[in-house]
């Protein structure tokens, strides 16, 4: 995730429970939104119907 606190980009605590390219990304208050995109598996790539929702939390 890149901080623009500091200009740089850190890895996130947890990951996503399912990595897509390509997705539709949204953010809505402290919600972020990722929307559809395509598998990662390189023999049978094909777009996805997942909605996966994570929160900014500031430390």
């Amino acid at each position: 995730m890149y901080d623009v606190e500091v200009d740089a980009y850190r890895i996130l605590d947890e990951i996503m429970p399912c990595g897509v390219n390509s997705p539709g990304v949204a953010l809505a208050g402290d919600t972020i939104y990722v929307i559809g995109g395509e598998s990662n598996d390189d023999l049978t790539s094909s777009t996805v119907n997942y909605l996966q929702l994570g929160r900014i939390v500031t430390r």
